[in-house]
């Protein structure tokens, strides 16, 4: 009997987690921290002792797959 029920359980547990975490609980804070990764990122020179950095373009599909926050 309980066998019977495990599958349906288990099933709404992670349905019920997967809704919850998929909402986000307070915009402003995620807002917040996202406007403080990129200032974060913004403020690292390219430059450093004497080391010379230069833009390079960065694929579509690492983008995609990554999702970065800031890149750098």
């Amino acid at each position: 009997m309980n066998m019977k029920l495990a599958i349906p359980c288990s099933f709404a547990v992670l349905l019920l987690i997967g809704v919850t975490r998929s909402t986000p609980q307070n915009d402003a804070e995620i807002q917040a921290y996202h406007e403080a990764i990129n200032s974060i990122a913004s403020s690292i020179p390219i430059d450093v002792n004497g080391w010379e950095g230069q833009e390079v373009p960065i694929p579509q599909s690492a983008t995609n797959l990554l999702r970065p926050n800031a890149m750098i």
